[in-house]
């Protein structure tokens, strides 16, 4: 502005020129706002979106860990459950074996009761032989 301005239309051509420019800087600096406005809304509108989403997420993540817990719990009670079957199964296991079990005859039974238990038939023979006597011989699964 080292100019000299002369006449009054000389001044209101300068001031109409730099009214121009402010106006034109104005458009510019309001256009950058608006569009760092719509931009920060969109961001808003994304990080809402996902805040819900992440929300949702917490919730259902917190509904499966109690299923979890639950389903936890229940194994152990089955856990449990199965350890006293088992129990159970081998105590009648033995109460059914024992009642299976052939009753040994006593010697007051039987005149000429050994009392001696053989697995085959070789091995009565033998016994049999060894006593010129009678014998009875006792057999639980007998074979021959």
């Amino acid at each position: 502005m080292s100019e000299k301005f002369e006449t009054r239309g000389e001044i209101g051509h300068s001031l109409a020129g730099l009214r121009d420019q402010l106006a034109f800087q104005s458009k510019v600096l309001g256009a950058a706002v608006i569009m760092a406005v719509v931009a920060l809304g969109l961001l808003f509108n994304q990080y809402s979106g996902l805040s819900l989403k992440f929300a949702d997420l917490l919730a259902s993540n917190a509904r499966n860990e109690t299923k979890i817990a639950s389903m936890v719990s229940m194994i152990a009670e089955m856990e449990g459950q199965l350890k006293q079957a088992r129990a159970e199964n081998a105590a009648t296991k033995r109460s059914i074996d024992a009642a299976l079990e052939p009753v040994q005859p006593s010697s007051s039974v039987f005149p000429g009761w050994i009392g001696v238990e053989t697995d085959s038939s070789k091995q009565a023979r033998s016994i049999v032989e060894q006593y010129k006597s009678s014998v009875w011989i006792f057999a639980t699964a007998p074979k021959e």
